[in-house]
């Protein structure tokens, strides 16, 4: 089917005006969504001040826990389903890791736990990923704080 110009300027004109309206907010900074509260309950003990990177990741460390906890935030665009089943399948393959689906979480995520105590949750929403790393022994509570903690991040993104 052919538009006639005017149509089709039209419809472009009204895409423009309604964008505003649809348009979402800046994504916010990693150390926004991992504040020092979420972090020490993640890390198991009181933590250090943030290292900030650039507003895309935010690493907290616990000396009295002996642990630590980061976030990543980046852009993934042009990030597929075929990219990202392959970066699950690549981890899944590492010595010591088991990686698992957690349900109805952004459009594709994985939770990889490793004997090296650098567990993960990695998700893709919204054409971001977001990745949060626990480096401690992962249990249950653990697990489901993880879990908890980047369902909220999900909904401010």
């Amino acid at each position: 089917m052919h538009f006639p110009a005017t149509a089709a300027a039209a419809a472009g004109c009204l895409l423009l005006a309604m964008a505003p309206l649809t348009a979402r907010p800046e994504t916010p900074k990693a150390c926004e969504l991992l504040n020092a509260q979420t972090a020490a309950s993640l890390a198991g003990g009181p933590v250090a001040a943030p290292f900030d990177l650039q507003g895309i990741g935010c690493s907290y460390t616990s000396q009295s826990a002996g642990t630590s906890v980061g976030l990543t935030i980046t852009d993934a665009e042009k990030t597929t389903t075929a990219d990202f089943l392959h970066i699950e399948q690549t981890t899944a393959m590492q010595q010591g890791a088991k990686t698992e689906t957690i349900p109805a979480m952004g459009e594709h995520n994985f939770l990889v736990v490793r004997i090296s105590l650098e567990n993960g949750l990695v998700v893709l929403y919204h054409r971001k990923m977001v990745s949060l790393g626990v480096h401690r022994k992962m249990t249950p509570v653990l697990k489901a704080q993880m879990i908890k903690v980047v369902n909220q991040m999900l909904a401010r993104l």
